[in-house]
């Protein structure tokens, strides 16, 4: 959603101030447009604005990506994708995996960083995604159907299927997949980093 103030003043330079102060702005931060300049009949000028807020997170996540991958010299194209109102980041390269690390944990790292800075100086907040290589997108797809075989297997069995230890984000991907299966019940047990998905049948709760 578009984040703006209208503001008046003697000229546009004053309604400009006026209109940062209120929004607590810098001047790259907000994109100004007159919608009225008048001038009566004693020749005062006055001026309406409006002032809106500029989404810099994207360009400051590129600036912060380019950074990294100018650091471990490599290169990479930059694709941005909208998907689920969510905005995602995507590099396609060369020797991507040095990114992506030991179980995804380097790209995790990397996002958490990307999206703190891409949300410094802009007023537009909200988080950004990274994906490297689709690595995510593939993952999901392998934890969705790890569960699917770890919930029939519990349901087959009768006794609770207990998951390797996973970070949050891929918790998350086996409880929203498995909320749909109303034979199972799902919960996370344990401390991070050996927290761990446990996936129960139903029926062992009506012996």
């Amino acid at each position: 959603m578009d984040y703006y103030i209208e503001e008046v003043g003697k000229n546009i330079e004053e309604a400009t101030k006026k209109a940062l102060e209120r929004m607590n702005a810098t001047r790259e931060q907000v994109k100004i447009e007159v919608l009225e300049n008048h001038v009566d009949e004693h020749e005062k000028e006055s001026v309406r604005i409006k002032a809106t807020a500029v989404d810099l997170r994207k360009s400051n996540a590129e600036n912060f990506i380019n950074k990294i991958l100018k650091r471990f010299k490599l290169e990479a194209d930059i694709i941005w994708e909208e998907k689920d109102a969510k905005s995602i980041m995507k590099l396609y390269g060369e020797e991507m995996g040095i990114l992506i690390g030991n179980n995804g944990k380097t790209l995790e790292a990397l996002q958490l960083l990307m999206s703190a800075t891409a949300n410094r100086n802009s007023l537009v907040k909200g988080k950004i995604f990274l994906d490297i290589e689709d690595y995510k997108e593939r993952k999901i797809k392998t934890l969705e159907q790890h569960a699917k075989n770890m919930a029939g297997k519990a349901i087959e069995t009768g006794e609770e299927v207990v998951l390797k230890p996973m970070i949050a984000s891929e918790r998350r991907i086996i409880h929203n997949v498995l909320t749909k299966n109303d034979e199972v019940i799902t919960i996370s047990r344990g401390e991070e980093p050996d927290r761990q998905v446990i996936i129960t049948p139903v029926r062992k709760y009506d012996k």
